[in-house]
């Protein structure tokens, strides 16, 4: 059962990130969900599993007058990963975008890393037990670079409209010598430089493609003892003409 959370549900949703993460939540980051409970701008849904709260996701408004919802954040307990709790609360928070007039929903309040990228990861259910680390996401766009390669055990690059940042997480990412996956939209194609960093660069033409190609990769590492689950896509792409 999914419900629209109110404030006296705040306690509900502390517990199911601490449960997974075994920490106590930030200052900053308790300010930003009761910020969410009563923003109109903002909404919070809870999925209960037998009475028990077990993720949450929040999405929001472009705050810029435009009509655009786009995900904020999602978390998921462990123990209820891969049944399918992601699409269901996704497809929760477009239809609120929906009855609010928007016309689009995106996983990033930056349209650049549009649903190409971010929202078909979130839509695949052989994703649903990995933990997605979306850099342009609201809750991870201040995260410093290095940290959440760090933290990442798969790497997916996308090489197609690079950002002035992306050589310095390139760099970062192939000294980190974790395995990685280079994509870029054959529509249009990306800059030959990158060839010489890396071995191998898969095209994709649509989205089912993409998200194809980060399936059967994840799946490729997913027994390998040196791979936790967490996968970072770093870089950002912009849908051809």
């Amino acid at each position: 059962m999914i419900k629209e959370a109110i404030i006296s549900d705040y306690e509900a949703i502390e517990k199911i990130i601490t449960d997974n993460y075994e920490l106590k939540l930030l200052e900053e980051e308790t300010n930003s969900i009761r910020e969410a409970l009563t923003n109109y701008n903002k909404v919070v849904y809870i999925d209960y599993e037998n009475d028990i709260p077990v993720a949450y996701a929040q999405c929001a408004l472009k705050n810029d007058g435009t009509t655009i919802g786009y995900l904020e954040k999602i978390y998921i307990k462990n123990n209820y990963q891969n049944k399918g709790i992601n699409k269901r609360l996704l497809n929760k928070c477009e239809e609120w975008t929906k009855s609010k007039g928007c016309v689009k929903f995106t996983a990033s309040c930056n349209l650049s890393d549009n649903e190409l990228i971010y929202l078909p990861v979130l839509r695949s259910k052989a994703l649903h037990n990995h933990e997605l680390m979306l850099p342009e996401s609201e809750d991870l766009k201040n995260e410093y670079y290095k940290d959440l390669i760090n933290k990442a055990d798969l790497i997916v690059v996308e090489l197609t409209n690079p950002d002035i940042g992306f050589n310095m997480e390139l760099k970062q990412a192939i000294l980190s010598r974790k395995p990685m996956l280079a994509v870029a939209n054959k529509t249009i194609g990306f800059d030959m430089k990158y060839q010489k960093l890396l071995k191998n660069v898969y095209g994709y033409s649509n989205e089912a493609e993409f998200r194809e190609l980060v399936e059967k990769f994840v799946a490729k590492h997913q027994n390998d003892e040196t791979v936790d689950a967490g996968t970072l896509v770093l870089g950002t792409i912009k849908e051809g003409n």
